[in-house]
């Protein structure tokens, strides 16, 4: 089975196992809310926000050389205006320090110097592809440059790398009302071209918090979508897990280390719903990374009773897919595994 480099087996492995040992391995960076598309199922308010990280603040982390990802993600399409120049800084400070970098993008840019990251094995996207049909990506990515990111994706096809059964190349894709008959049709092409389909459900936030009943498909639609792609997968499909979500440190695009409020785990989009974030400290140069690690772990545990209590409720089932960080009773049960390897929680 196709994995996605990023989001494989072997690196949640890995990422977990540091964690056990009290050691996060991956950065979860927000750039701040510039984006050139104003999707029907996204266009959150919070997207008018201006990143001001600065790179000297993640070279503080990445020359521990004990980060293995950078995960570009959240508020902000990287590769537009203001944020580029950062993100390619940020792609040379992976470069120099050994680490790789998966980002989420729609691919409103994809010229020779991002190429180049790609080809070097550097980065690693994750795409939008929603809709082959212009008339309706127009209408679910709100932009009239549909013709020239439809370009793009066949264009990236070309910079497929696959190793081990993994690959640098995977396409985003939210099932809908409006493209529902295209997906089975868009995970053949993706398998075909050595791209790894990554199904996520609708969330409610944004404009799909607006959109939500005219757009979500609900439990028994899902369900024949996953049978669809069951069968041409060959095996059963299983949404990976990110390994930012329980092994990553979360810089939002004010330099804040922020969590989510209830599980403190790094990433909360995957609950499917508004998110609440909590901010631990504002990092700088003063904060060492131990520091920020220390207070992560023991936000972390204050709440570790409420989220066993959570997973071993039946409020959290029910999902098809999940979320962008993957399917959620998975991330629970990992992270009270892997928390309870680092022997902080006393947990049985």
């Amino acid at each position: 089975m196709l994995e996605f480099s990023p989001w494989s087996k072997k690196a949640n492995e890995r990422c977990l196992e540091k964690y056990s040992n009290g050691q996060f391995s991956c950065l979860d960076i927000e750039l701040g809310g510039d984006c050139n598309y104003h999707c029907a199922y996204c266009d959150s308010p919070d997207r008018q926000k201006t990143c001001s990280i600065q790179i000297h603040e993640l070279e503080i982390f990445a020359q521990t050389g004990r980060f293995d990802w950078v995960y570009v993600c959240g508020l902000g399409e990287p590769t537009f205006n203001g944020n580029y120049d950062r993100f390619i800084s940020i792609l040379k400070l992976c470069k120099k320090y050994g680490m790789r970098c998966s980002t989420f993008s729609n691919l409103s840019k994809l010229n020779d110097e991002l190429i180049s990251f790609i080809k070097c094995g550097v980065l690693h996207i994750l795409f939008k592809y929603d809709s082959n049909s212009i008339n309706m990506a127009e209408t679910l990515y709100g932009t009239r440059k549909i013709k020239e990111q439809l370009s793009n994706i066949k264009k990236i096809k070309d910079y497929v790398r696959i190793e081990n059964g993994m690959t640098n190349l995977a396409a985003s894709i939210v099932p809908t009302r409006l493209n529902k008959h295209e997906i089975s049709i868009i995970v053949e092409e993706c398998f075909s071209a050595g791209i790894f389909p990554l199904l996520g459900e609708l969330e409610p936030s944004g404009k799909g918090q607006t959109n939500y009943e005219n757009l979500r498909l609900n439990k028994g639609e899902l369900l024949g979508i996953k049978e669809d792609i069951d069968r041409i997968c060959g095996g059963r499909y299983v949404i990976p897990t990110c390994p930012a979500v329980i092994s990553g440190i979360h810089l939002s695009y004010d330099s804040k280390v922020a969590v989510d409020e209830f599980s403190g785990m790094s990433c909360h989009w995957f609950w499917l719903k508004e998110p609440h974030t909590k901010t631990l400290l504002h990092f700088d140069s003063s904060i060492s990374v131990e520091t920020v690690e220390n207070t992560i772990i023991n936000y972390r545990d204050n709440q570790l009773m409420h989220v066993k209590a959570y997973y071993e409720s039946d409020d959290n089932v029910g999902l098809v897919f999940g979320g962008c960080g993957g399917n959620v009773n998975d991330i629970f049960r990992q992270f009270l595994d892997s928390h309870r390897g680092g022997g902080n929680n006393g947990l049985s």
